[in-house]
């Protein structure tokens, strides 16, 4: 198998293990704040927005793993 940081990624959001039930909190913590208070202050298309640039994110990362190598 060929270690790239894509496939350590999938490694660890599809076989990690959290330490403990507060580990958990702290980290989704600050996302929700933000998505929540998103929601509040601009409704349905902040998600929408959030959700186009973290595919072009993703689609970035995926693209410049696989066809940057050098």
């Amino acid at each position: 198998m060929k270690w790239n940081v894509l496939n350590v990624a999938a490694l660890v959001w599809l076989r990690g293990q959290w330490v403990d039930k507060m580990s958990v909190v702290r980290s989704f913590f600050p996302f929700l704040t933000v998505t929540c208070v998103g929601i509040l202050m601009a409704g349905w298309p902040f998600l929408i927005g959030m959700a186009a640039f973290s595919s072009l994110l993703i689609g970035w990362f995926v693209f410049a793993v696989y066809c940057m190598k050098d």
